[in-house]
């Protein structure tokens, strides 16, 4: 992984292209974290990573101390020096990396991100963007299935046929053709008009595995224009099969608090390959 973007975005990206266990481990070595020995434990044991997802700071546990010899403690206070520059630099529009969070036996627990945690309590903030790692595939699901109305990157797919969707897409008004462009752009058919992902809204969102074969996995979306309102549908590529294009429409389209569809059966998750 070259010119690893260290954010939400870049983990966003990063789960897009199925490489977000790899996005963790790196960062935790960066100098931004500087806890190599952190991420050797992590990925001793297999982990479904999922993210960046909101989780309030209050159903958080947070850890102190070196990962040989965890403790639940506050923060000292060289620890708090280090948070009001961090808030200073918030107040200026810095944007943290997302939390790492691990989940066991029902609860989360902060392996990295103590500081940004009272840093952004200071700027007002209550939750912050996480990525979470699950020991225990039956507990992701769980979680999953919680905040189905919310879906995160990493979620099961759906395995539902792609011709099925779109029919049923193209009955509820979504009969349009999206198109996807270079530099985060979609192009509407129905109206000719090109605009950013993000000006897109969109109203549904799946995940699929291909008919014959269960890698080829795809994202696909239903969205209206914002320069015609029509209804459309977009097709991507998801994971391995995700091209530069399909990377960056993911990131601008930011699936993460619309409507999926998520079975509960023995799916393919993104960004979750056990290391």
């Amino acid at each position: 992984m070259d010119d690893i973007e260290f954010s939400v975005a870049g983990a966003r990206a990063a789960a897009a292209r199925d490489e977000l266990a790899s996005w963790v481990r790196e960062f935790l070595r960066s100098p931004g974290s500087d806890n190599a020995v952190l991420a050797d434990e992590l990925f001793e044991q297999d982990r479904s990573w999922i993210g960046p997802v909101e989780l309030p700071f209050d159903e958080l546990n947070r850890l102190a101390g070196p990962p040989d010899q965890p403790a639940l403690a506050p923060l000292g206070e060289d620890d708090l020096e280090r948070v009001d520059d961090m808030e200073d630099s918030l107040d200026e529009g810095w944007e943290p990396p997302p939390l790492i969070v691990t989940h066991h036996d029902g609860e989360f627990t902060v392996e990295d991100g103590n500081h940004r945690i009272e840093g952004l309590r200071q700027a007002g903030r209550d939750r912050y963007w996480s990525i979470v790692g699950f020991d225990d595939p039956n507990e992701r699901d769980e979680f999953l299935a919680r905040v189905g109305s919310a879906p995160v990157p990493g979620a099961p797919s759906d395995n539902t046929d792609l011709s099925a969707v779109l029919d049923s897409w193209e009955q509820q008004g979504f009969g349009g053709q999206l198109i996807g462009l270079e530099g985060g752009r979609i192009e509407c058919v129905s109206c000719g008009d090109v605009s950013r992902a993000s000006q897109f809204t969109v109203a549904e969102w799946r995940r699929l595995e291909g008919a014959s074969d269960p890698d080829d996995m795809m994202n696909t979306v239903a969205a209206h224009c914002p320069a015609c309102g029509a209804g459309g549908t977009l097709v991507m590529g998801y994971g391995v099969n995700a091209s530069d294009i399909d990377v960056d429409l993911s990131t601008e389209l930011d699936l993460r608090h619309r409507p999926v569809q998520v079975s509960s059966g023995t799916a393919q998750t993104s960004g979750t390959d056990p290391v």
